[in-house]
């Protein structure tokens, strides 16, 4: 009987672990998108033109495709919700590799804020392509980019730690807990309680 009380805690045990590390992946991922979520409409930079105008250039002005590939991480998060197995280790997996894909596809824009307000300027000096760049002054800013770069490593670990977490045991049906508390187990006894109109699945 000890032996089986022992065994019976460091499987409780063991599924405390699994738990408390799942809890872990999907906080660490939400905090991260979190972040994004703040961080995405705010002015990340000044631009200061020649004529003296100033352009925003927020943070969901830098990329199109960080952006694409930050809602395939969140579709991807979503799924690991309802898979089990390697299936949901697969789509853990895809969304923290989307959120790491999501920062590198920033890093050029990063590099060049005012490239993502050519359009404005261009409407503003009326030069266009790269040569409207010319006129750009100064940028000043950027303190929100290591605040969303925060946000993209915690979405990132948030996902690959969910591929390393096992698998939470499915909890037995009402039917299967009623069966496995009875007296020998035998499912014999459990069909003769049917016949003697007792429902096995009420407790």
């Amino acid at each position: 009987q000890s032996f089986g009380a022992s065994a019976c805690c460091c499987s409780r045990q063991r599924l405390k672990t699994w738990a408390d590390m799942r809890r872990l992946a999907f906080g660490l991922w939400l905090a991260g998108s979190f972040v994004l979520l703040i961080s995405a409409p705010v002015t990340w930079w000044e631009v200061t033109l020649t004529n003296g105008a100033i352009l925003p250039v927020r943070g969901s002005d830098l990329s199109a495709l960080a952006a694409t590939l930050i809602a395939v991480s969140a579709a991807a998060f979503g799924a690991s919700t309802l898979f089990r197995g390697v299936s949901r280790r697969f789509v853990s997996g895809l969304s923290g590799v989307a959120a790491l894909g999501a920062g590198l596809a920033a890093v050029p824009e990063i590099s060049q804020p005012e490239g993502a307000v050519l359009v404005d300027i261009t409407s503003q000096t009326g030069i266009a392509g790269l040569g409207a760049l010319d006129s750009v002054v100064s940028v000043s800013g950027g303190n929100w980019v290591f605040v969303a770069l925060c946000g993209v490593a915690l979405m990132t670990v948030g996902g690959v730690l969910g591929v390393f977490t096992p698998d939470t045991p499915q909890r037995a049906s009402r039917y299967e807990r009623n069966t496995q508390g009875s007296g020998d187990g035998d499912p014999v006894a459990t069909w003769d309680t049917l016949t003697d109109g007792i429902d096995p699945t009420k407790r």
